[in-house]
């Protein structure tokens, strides 16, 4: 049994500005400020910057430091830079060297059993201990062709 006693926090409840209790006292502050002339900016770019994030969220107040994140994030594909022919070729280097890697079960030195091991042509290891098989990277075709074989059949 816990000694916490958990109680609901209102404000997770505040769906819209005016369901804060301290909505009030901020649009007061951030008034203030502005009055005061707290709200300098360096050039045009870091003011537009500035209404911009408090803008993209209705909990923000003008006045007062952009404190809640953007309501939605805007993302285009075409702020995606294109790859380039070489990041294709690694791209396709990768599936196919992922196409190769089986999973058999095999005997293990480490293991003294038969247990499941990931083979490739580069490289074979064990799944249970992680021991590395490097002859069985180079029986690769004699181990995997009778598989496929009879996959096809």
């Amino acid at each position: 049994m816990s000694n916490f006693i958990i109680k609901p926090s209102p404000a997770r409840k505040i769906k819209y500005p005016t369901d804060d209790p301290s909505w009030q006292k901020k649009q007061k502050v951030a008034a203030k400020r502005i009055k005061e002339g707290k709200m300098k900016f360096a050039s045009e770019s870091e003011e537009r910057d500035y209404l911009k994030r408090v803008s993209s969220n209705k909990m923000n107040v003008v006045g007062i430091p952009a404190w809640y994140p953007p309501e939605t994030l805007t993302f285009s594909m075409s702020d995606i830079p294109d790859m380039t022919q070489e990041q294709y070729q690694k791209a396709e280097e990768e599936k196919i060297r992922i196409e190769t890697i089986k999973d058999i079960d095999l005997h293990c030195v480490r293991c003294d059993k038969i247990t499941s091991h990931s083979i490739s042509p580069d490289q074979s290891f064990c799944h249970d201990c992680g021991k590395q098989r490097p002859d069985y990277s180079e029986q690769y075709e004699n181990i995997i062709k009778p598989l496929l074989d009879a996959v096809k059949t």
